[in-house]
């Protein structure tokens, strides 16, 4: 059998806030393959505002080893730090860089057939790096707005490293387009002239299956079942969340609970020390992926509270369907690309205010019990099980086509 090399490039390391994004789940997946010889995960080093030397640190520690190399269970990854600190800085990723010739004699060593997956719009040069069987985007993400929607210095300086060639360049050089939304499909067909296939984000089934990772969650402080509601938000706890949606609606409803699941923001987010400072408010915190379901099984309703911007248009929340793979009914705000999933019993989408927020939310809670409605749900979240998709999307690589 010949293997292949699959080269994933993200856009920050493996760990670096703690949360499992697609490109995780493709890596996953592709390292278990039979076929695949090896996975290279392919990401920048820059530094953060708490952590300025970052670079700097690890650009020592590459010099010293001799390699940009780090060990990853199940594949390698191979840093490349920007040149200096800074958002300007990250125009860098567009040019050659020290070191790309380790790259290409790992990726020549590793496997006789080669594929690239671009999953950020970062060193572009690497579809020249060496002779690819096949050259992939996965758009998803609208690349150089901020999450909050805010149009400051900052923001402009991170559109301008997406517009100043960086996604097009990629999209030139790739054989295939996916995109996790109509709007990012539509996006690279207006952008950049190229169609795109979209395959919305999945659920990994074989989490909810497991009854011994769902019994292993504690959760105290949260009421127990029939002593109140319990309403609640699992991902991460990002400028692109309307906290201040969930502070009124709790603040309204006090008589409901509000679990938050995830790592806690970076930076200091005032909005959401308000929101936890609510007593009928319970921050987790972050927990491994497979407490994930134990979380949600304790919950009557799923929230997807996001702020309604040029951003959030394009994202396709990863926790939708594993709300309903937990038998959860679901309440969105902010992500239209979510509507064409509305359905009686299942999922509700709210374009107006706190008050028909709040009212979305009531009528979830009468069809939470519904046992017909929670077998429905959990065959729609079957329907869109990671496995299914990734399947899919690497044999359609395979072919080079749709």
């Amino acid at each position: 059998m010949v293997e292949e090399v699959h080269v994933v490039v993200a856009p920050f390391d493996w760990h670096h806030d703690g949360l499992r994004y697609r490109r995780h789940r493709l890596a996953e997946y592709l390292s278990r393959r039979e076929e695949v010889g090896a996975v290279v995960w392919v990401s920048p080093v820059t530094a953060s505002p708490r952590r300025p030397f970052e670079i700097l640190k690890v650009r020592k520690e590459i010099k010293k080893s001799g390699s940009n190399l780090r060990d990853h269970p199940g594949l390698l990854c191979f840093l490349l730090p920007d040149i200096i600190p800074g958002r300007i800085m990250r125009l860098g990723r567009l040019f050659h860089i020290k070191r790309i010739k380790a790259l290409r004699e790992l990726v020549y060593s590793l496997g006789e057939k080669r594929y690239l997956w671009f999953t950020a719009p970062a060193f572009p040069f690497l579809a020249e790096l060496c002779r690819w069987d096949r050259v992939v985007y996965d758009c998803s993400d609208n690349w150089g707005l901020s999450l909050e929607g805010r149009q400051g210095i900052k923001e402009k300086l991170d559109k301008l490293w997406v517009k100043s060639k960086a996604e097009e360049l990629i999209v030139e050089r790739s054989d295939l387009l996916f995109a996790t939304s109509e709007y990012l499909r539509d996006k690279m067909k207006s952008f950049y002239g190229r169609e795109a296939l979209v395959v919305e984000n999945g659920v990994e089934l074989d989490l909810f299956h497991s009854r011994v990772a769902q019994s292993r969650v504690e959760l105290s402080g949260l009421p127990g079942d029939g002593e109140a509601r319990r309403l609640g938000y699992v991902g991460g706890m990002k400028e692109k969340i309307d906290f201040n949606l969930l502070y009124e609606l709790m603040r309204e409803r006090n008589n409901w609970h509000l679990l938050l699941v995830g790592p806690a923001p970076q930076g200091r987010n005032r909005e959401l020390e308000r929101l936890t400072g609510l007593e009928n408010v319970h921050f987790l915190g972050g927990v491994e992926p497979w407490e994930v379901p134990g979380c949600l099984e304790k919950l009557e309703v799923g929230l997807l509270p996001y702020k309604k911007n040029d951003y959030n248009r394009a994202v396709f929340p990863l926790k939708l369907y594993e709300y309903m793979a937990a038998g959860v009914p679901v309440v969105g705000s902010g992500v239209p690309s979510t509507c064409r999933v509305e359905e009686e019993g299942l999922y509700l989408h709210v374009n107006g205010d706190i008050k028909d927020f709040a009212g979305a939310c009531e009528k979830a809670l009468a069809w939470s019990s519904d046992s017909k409605l929670i077998k429905r749900r959990k065959s729609v979240a079957a329907a869109a099980d990671w496995e299914k998709k990734l399947d899919f999307m690497t044999q359609a690589v395979r072919e080079g086509r749709f």
